[in-house]
């Protein structure tokens, strides 16, 4: 198994909320009935927060058309989330929650002097982002498969296994997915197909280095990182590229369009090769 610290940074109003965990990593969680226990009550508890948070800022954009001001309520909802969390072990959900803020953090989801184009791009992400949460992970993988799975008396222990192993691909697959479904649309140039993000450029870029790297280390903490080994070195070579694009380097990229079209090609090549039973194929 292998053991990873979380600090879960949270910003509001210009203060720091922090809170490190000595935490399980990934699918090799544990902790025993009583945390298991208290997990799902507590992942089943912020699922419905979070939907409150997330109707709160759809009806402040559909009444208002206040896009910065649905955004922090976005943020918002993320560290109420977090700061009701009283255990060592990690849930999926956790882990989204701290990549969901940030995410908010890179694209200042706070701040209410973003131009009007900048906040909605902002909140397509966030809302968006919160739909993941919601369904892939917390109803999916945590509730659907996870939960039960360290829950396990020894006669269970293989069928649910088997069905963890199932939910947690899917995950790992979707969480690359969620950024081309949502990110990025294709687009005729002529004779030609190309991709474009939606919104802005610099914010998918800033989106798929958390998550690549993200996905990467649910991987790589799994009791399946064997399996996986080829998509892990492939999405953290990934991850280093666009991050070295994101900080200046044009080495490998001349422009955003050549950035976004690699990336988005990546992304779809590796998240392929996870439902196969080797990533290396």
């Amino acid at each position: 198994m292998k053991t990873t610290i979380v600090l879960l940074s949270l910003i509001l109003a210009g203060s720091v909320y922090a809170k490190g965990n000595m935490v399980q990593g990934g699918s090799n969680i544990g902790g025993g009935n009583n945390g298991s226990e208290y997990m799902a009550t507590w992942c089943k508890g912020q699922s419905s927060l979070l939907r409150n948070y997330r109707d709160r800022a759809q009806l402040k954009v559909n009444n208002t058309g206040d896009y910065n001001l649905a955004n922090k309520i976005l943020n918002d909802g993320m560290i109420q989330a977090l700061k009701s969390l009283k255990t060592e072990n990690e849930s999926f959900l956790i882990k989204s929650l701290v990549r969901g803020l940030e995410i908010a953090r890179n694209l200042d989801a706070d701040s209410a002097k973003n131009t009007v184009r900048k906040a909605m791009t902002t909140n397509h992400i966030l809302a968006n982002y919160y739909n993941f949460m919601l369904e892939t992970v917390a109803k999916n993988l945590d509730l659907g498969a996870y939960i039960p799975y360290i829950q396990s008396s020894n006669d269970q222990m293989d069928e649910n296994a088997a069905h963890f192993e199932e939910n947690f691909v899917v995950y790992a697959s979707s969480q690359l997915d969620w950024i081309t479904e949502n990110l990025t649309r294709e687009s005729r140039l002529g004779d030609k197909i190309i991709v474009v993000p939606v919104g802005d450029a610099k914010a998918l870029i800033k989106v798929a280095i958390i998550l690549t790297k993200g996905t990467a280390d649910d991987l790589d903490e799994s009791l399946w990182n064997y399996r996986f080994s080829c998509a892990i070195s492939d999405l953290q070579v990934l991850n280093e590229t666009i991050t070295s694009y994101d900080q200046g380097n044009r080495e490998m990229f001349d422009d955003e369009k050549v950035a976004v079209g690699y990336l988005a090609s990546e992304i779809k090549r590796i998240s392929r090769t996870l439902r196969l039973k080797t990533s290396c194929n």
